[in-house]
């Protein structure tokens, strides 16, 4: 019975990703098609598992913070519809919220059962990975052939499979320092060069996308490798590059030169100029993006502060948005997200709404950090923990700038961290 339920998990894994990487079937909005797929696959486990486990599943998933964090957002998402101007919106958000969190409580039972494999994981998000960059620069390929110059401006041919070119970068971003994990628990040399091929092109598509977010999530994630490396360096009193040989070698290396690569292949001379013209934006005070942001930010706070209980009602920001921004929207462009996940979250449901909500990512740091505690004096032990640090560092800044909330393929990929982090948890518990 057991090979069966290690089978049904990891089968519930592939239809997970299936539903992310599914065609439109003619639909115009590819998100509604994903969640209704996850949605299937949700009933598909849901009946397996009371089949496999029976009152065991009813009971015990239940119990997890994680969980109980959802479930409390879930419910005050649903008060919230009270003050709803658009109750069918929020009945929309709302469902969308439902299955998320169904989600969740699968993933974690299954977690907890010993079910979900960390390799398994990790082999897909690196199947995903050359996936959605194969995609992408499959777009830059012409410019090479046919030696035509490529310009900053022309990032929006290289969206790939999601229209978007913030979600390309961020989730190439987030997957990176995963594949880099994948190769630290196989140690195979094959695998070694192929995350470093991966690592490099997938740095280079990045630069080449032009996400700011991206970039900002990769600058303080090489600082948080610096800092680490310099520590364990004068903590451990060993050779900096056989220490940290995986951090430098197939994270910063590979930065570097895709950094060069980039220099190349971008036209410095066409409007957008190059990375580093792009980078210098991000402090800049006079750029457009930038200051649109931080008005967004500020009709939230605006908003939160004179509906501090139940907020706009789920799914309605979207609508109060324009309230707020009308003397600033031009051409029917209307600011429909806050940009900022977690205030666009308190907007809508409230400062209760919003701490669930926060909570939720405030746990798995929580989880991430104590792995960090316990695992920074061992001479290699350390090295999982700050890789998935990296990797909740661009999914928390892209949160915080973008709304990763709102997409299907970005919460799949958090989802699928979240089992690669209580996996680990689970192994440092079982140490004590």
């Amino acid at each position: 019975m057991a090979l069966n339920k290690n089978f049904f998990a990891l089968t519930y894994l592939v239809l997970l990703s299936i539903s992310i990487y599914t065609p439109r079937f003619g639909v115009l909005d590819k998100m509604a098609i994903q969640y209704f797929l996850i949605s299937i696959v949700n009933i598909y486990a849901i009946i397996g598992l009371l089949v496999l486990y029976k009152k065991d599943f009813i009971s015990k998933p239940f119990k997890h913070p994680l969980v109980l964090v959802s479930m409390g957002y879930v419910a005050i998402a649903a008060l919230s519809m009270i003050k709803s101007i658009n109750v069918v919106e929020s009945l929309v958000e709302l469902s969308h919220l439902v299955t998320i969190s169904i989600t969740i409580v699968l993933l974690i039972f299954l977690t907890y059962e010993r079910l979900i494999k960390t390799n398994h994981i990790l082999i897909i998000l690196l199947i995903t990975l050359i996936i959605d960059i194969f995609f992408s620069l499959g777009q830059y390929i012409p410019y090479v052939i046919n030696n035509i110059p490529y310009s900053i401006e022309d990032n929006w041919r290289l969206v790939g499979l999601y229209g978007n070119r913030n979600i390309t970068a961020t989730t190439i971003a987030f997957r990176i320092p995963l594949i880099i994990l994948l190769a630290f628990r196989l140690k195979n040399n094959y695998l070694h060069f192929l995350v470093l091929s991966i690592s490099t092109v997938g740095f280079f598509n990045i630069l080449l996308l032009s996400s700011r977010a991206a970039y900002l999530s990769i600058i303080i994630c090489i600082l948080i490798c610096l800092v680490v490396s310099i520590y364990k360096y004068f903590r451990d009193n060993r050779n900096i590059l056989f220490v940290n040989r995986y951090i430098l070698l197939l994270y910063i290396l590979p930065s570097i030169i895709a950094y060069f690569m980039s220099i190349k292949a971008i036209d410095p001379g066409a409007q957008g100029g190059n990375v580093a013209d792009r980078i210098s934006t991000i402090s800049s005070t006079n750029d457009s993006s930038k200051n649109t942001r931080l008005r967004y930010y500020m009709q939230s706070l605006t908003h939160i502060s004179k509906n501090p209980l139940l907020g706009a009602g789920i799914g309605n920001w979207k609508i109060l948005s324009i309230k707020y921004d009308s003397k600033n929207i031009v051409n029917y462009v209307i600011p429909y997200n806050a940009h900022n996940d977690i205030l666009e979250a308190t907007a809508e449901t409230g400062i209760f709404g919003g701490i669930l909500f926060l909570s939720f990512f405030l746990i798995i740091l929580y989880y991430l950090f104590e792995l960090l505690r316990k695992n920074i004096l061992s001479h290699d032990d350390y090295l999982p923990s700050v890789l998935l640090i990296l990797t909740f560092v661009v999914y928390f800044i892209d949160l915080n700038l973008n709304f990763p909330s709102s997409r299907p393929a970005n919460l799949y990929f958090l989802l699928m961290f979240m089992c690669l982090v209580l996996n680990y948890k689970e192994e440092i518990d079982e140490k004590k």
